[in-house]
Parts: C-alpha cells; structure tokens; sequence
C-alpha cells in the first residue's frame, strides 16, 4: 500500500549520512583508546606519552567533528523532514 505523503529525500540522505559518521567516529575512538592504552602500557620505555597524547588528540577532535555535524545536519533539516521515534 502507497503512503499518501510522499517521502522527503533529504530525510535518507541525513540518516545516512550520520550513520556513516558516527561509525567513523567509533572507528576513530578505537583507534584513539588502544594508542592511549599502548601508552599508558608502556610507561616505563622512553617517550610513553607520545601515543597518549595522539590518541587522546586523536578522540576529542573526532567527537567534536562528529558532534558539530550531528548539530549542523539536525539544525538544517525541515521540521517534516525530522524522524520521530
């Protein structure tokens, strides 16, 4: 059966498209956490904190590019255009 309202593109484009980040941002955040846990592990070897710092660097720039377009794709979006759950 057809639905009467037509569907809004923009809707599956956004839902992708935050799909797609936040499973970049997952990956980024592993990657990030096992460098910082490489580090901590390690402390007793000569420059330990290198991979700390470029994990922990690594994290809070993927979680705040991925939060700033989660707020930028949720801000543009049409109230029709908005999934209620």
């Amino acid at each position: 059966m057809m639905s009467p309202t037509p569907r809004s593109p923009r809707k599956g484009a956004a839902c992708c498209l935050l799909l797609v980040s936040a499973v970049v941002t997952a990956y980024a955040a592993f990657i990030g956490l096992v460098s910082i846990w490489v580090g901590v592990s390690h402390q007793r070897q000569p420059g330990f904190w290198v991979p700390i710092v470029a994990g922990a660097a690594l994290f809070v720039s993927v979680a705040y590019a991925c939060l700033r377009l989660f707020r930028h794709v949720l801000t543009h979006l049409k109230p029709e255009d908005v999934v209620n759950l």
